[in-house]
């Protein structure tokens, strides 16, 4: 026996010796993202990206014309689907044991802004008495699936710019840079039992950031130069990682031969195994039940939660949760209204050195929204020059309503010159100011 071939063996046995389960290396497989948040195009092509071992060994981005897509042995590895931080929002909320995901919509609420079968709703973690929901446009993820299948790219599974950002150590708020945005985590600060420990976030670089940043040490994950801006997220790119949707097809895996060869002395017990089958079933039934029973539970508490009684119809309680969601709509409107107004006001006070505010008061109680704006002089004669019928048409020029919406410009006495009262409707809501 040589000695090379005795050295060679050897290394054979230690390294048999150190092995562990779960040891083994991580499977090769390729990521898909879009550059950047928002629906597919030119500005905003796919980029690949092809992990073996958990190190990137290639990678690229798809032209318009389906050029610069990866190698076809590369199209026949898994496949995920990175969606942007900015096209998904994330939320840790508590919620009664067996909830139905058909049922997650009511605890979202007070959070959607849009009917319920718009968007995409999915499970992405689980704690004692807390899910954590991630929510995506369900048109926007059915042209990027429609995108992925015209460049014959087929993923199994969707999953969002969140899950894969590790979590900070204490003390810290994990920030990942990237464009012009910033992907957060932060520790909630005022967190109990009952409430969520961390708050996914994507902000603005531009904007300054939250203030609980300012009491924690910043650890920031940054691309290397060269490399695509995501590729520092793909070690979190986990197989086992919870998905916020699976893909319209999914890979089948034939029978392992080991399994097979397991079996195969198994065929003259079969009635042995037909016996242990029907105790499998009668399990499985019984424990449906149980979950129904539990599920029935559960729905009775969120019905609670929410003040709709117990003995509703679905119909009624559909009724009652669409007049509540409306509800919160028309708020949303009467505000994005009173926004457009106070911006107005000020662009026009900013060039009316002679006046300055002495009064804002703003009333919801009647379900309608009334701003009333009280100007006073600065100096003697600052109100001199003001012209009330100009400065109604200007300002509802500015904010795109009729003279005749509610709004309305008075000139008064020496003390309080100047008056502005907005009458906000509830009825009227732009589809635009509620997403």
């Amino acid at each position: 026996m040589s000695a090379g071939w005795t050295g060679s063996l050897r290394q054979r046995l230690h390294e048999l010796a150190q092995w562990r389960p779960g040891a083994s290396a991580a499977p090769a497989q390729l990521l898909l993202r879009p550059r950047q948040g928002g629906l597919p195009g030119a500005e905003n092509p796919l980029q690949w990206l092809v992990l073996e071992a958990g190190q990137a060994v290639a990678s690229g981005q798809i032209g318009v014309d389906g050029d610069g897509g990866p190698d076809t042995q590369w199209r026949a590895l898994p496949t995920t689907f990175i969606l942007p931080g900015s096209d998904v929002s994330y939320f840790d909320l508590a919620a009664p044991p067996g909830l139905k995901p058909a049922e997650w919509p009511l605890l979202l609420e007070e959070q959607l802004c849009v009917a319920a079968p718009q968007v995409e709703i999915g499970c992405v973690g689980r704690t004692p008495g807390r899910l954590q929901l991630q929510l995506a446009d369900k048109a926007l993820l059915q042209q990027w699936e429609a995108r992925c299948q015209a460049l014959a790219l087929m993923p199994e599974r969707y999953v969002s710019d969140f899950q894969l950002l590790p979590l900070p150590d204490a003390g810290h708020y994990r920030c990942w840079r990237h464009d012009n945005e910033l992907t957060l985590i932060l520790p909630d600060t005022g967190a109990d039992e009952t409430s969520a420990r961390w708050r996914w976030l994507n902000w603005s670089a531009d904007a300054d950031l939250p203030t609980s940043c300012q009491t924690l040490q910043r650890s920031e994950l940054q691309a290397a130069p060269g490399e695509l801006d995501w590729q520092v997220l793909a070690a979190g790119a986990s197989p086992e990682l919870p998905p916020l949707r699976r893909g319209a097809l999914k890979r089948r895996q034939a029978m392992p031969l080991s399994l097979l060869l397991l079996l195969a002395p198994l065929k003259p017990l079969r009635s042995a195994l037909v016996a242990l089958l029907v105790c499998g079933l009668a399990y499985l039934g019984a424990e449906h039940w149980q979950q129904g029973q539990r599920a029935a539970v559960a729905r009775q508490q969120v019905l609670a939660q929410l003040q709709v009684p117990a003995s509703a119809s679905v119909e009624r309680a559909t009724r009652l949760l669409a007049a509540r969601l409306d509800q919160q709509q028309a708020a949303l409107g009467r505000l994005a209204d009173l926004a457009l107004f106070s911006d107005s006001v000020a662009g026009w006070l900013a060039q009316q050195p002679g006046l300055r505010v002495q009064r804002f008061a703003y009333d919801n109680n009647d379900g309608n929204g009334k701003a009333q704006l009280l100007l006073a002089a600065s100096v003697e004669g600052g109100a001199a020059a003001v012209d009330a019928e100009r400065l109604q048409q200007m300002l509802a020029q500015t904010m795109g309503i009729d003279l005749a919406a509610g709004l309305s410009v008075q000139l008064q006495d020496a003390e309080v010159p100047v008056r502005i009262d907005y009458q906000i409707a509830g009825q009227a809501i732009a589809q635009e100011r509620t997403r």
